[in-house]
């Protein structure tokens, strides 16, 4: 399968970090990241582990709630009007339902969700403006859960905190930050990462995002 292939030339312990970020949409807990990694030093197939995270009560529901809002979300290259409507009608449980979606549904969405309001064509502007230059997601929540509206509205939404932490530390120029990056797959804003986001934008999104 193609996660399967993807993930293929790590190690057990980035292994099991993956599946939890790609299955359930979460950082592994501590004590089922051990018991994955002890069952596959144990040689258990990795393909069992994946199916284990996949077909349980918390990945089947993760797997819906990405289906239902593939369905819902407008794709990269709709127009801010049409990701406002589409935007208004999500429901939105978690941060990982936010990251999900791309472009203006997300920013649209965003703004409906930390602000309590719709996009302004000013903030739809830089916003786009930012994700086209590759910046990632993650910056676009992190810079708008602080501002001095989130704040105001109150939001509290699953997951955000946690995001906005991790964010912290990948953009460190450390071995930990290094750590998070790569082996966490926690996104970061160091130039290279804008750099690859950038040039994905530009030659598989040639109209922007």
């Amino acid at each position: 399968m193609a996660l399967q292939h993807q993930l293929r030339g790590l190690d057990n312990s980035a292994y099991v970090q993956q599946l939890y970020l790609r299955v359930l949409g979460r950082v592994a807990d501590p004590d089922g990241w051990k018991s994955y990694v002890e069952k596959l030093e144990a040689s258990l197939p990795r393909e069992e582990v994946y199916l284990a995270l996949a077909n349980s009560e918390e990945g089947v529901r993760y797997a819906n709630r990405r289906a239902a809002l593939r369905q819902q979300q407008c794709v990269v290259l709709t127009p801010m009007p049409t990701a406002v409507s589409i935007a208004s009608t999500l429901v939105v449980e978690h941060v990982s339902e936010l990251v999900a979606l791309n472009g203006a549904a997300f920013v649209a969405t965003v703004y409906r969700v930390l602000l309590n309001r719709e996009v302004d064509p000013d903030g739809a502007r830089t916003y786009l403006g930012l994700l086209r230059a590759g910046w990632s997601k993650t910056h676009v929540l992190t810079v708008l859960a602080k501002s001095a509206e989130a704040r105001s509205v109150g939001c509290v939404l699953p997951g955000l905190k946690q995001v906005t932490h991790n964010y912290a530390k990948a953009e460190r120029r450390s071995w930990g930050g290094w750590y998070c990056r790569n082996i966490l797959g926690m996104e970061s804003d160091l130039p290279a990462d804008r750099e690859r986001r950038a040039l994905f934008f530009h030659i598989v999104l040639s109209d922007g995002v």
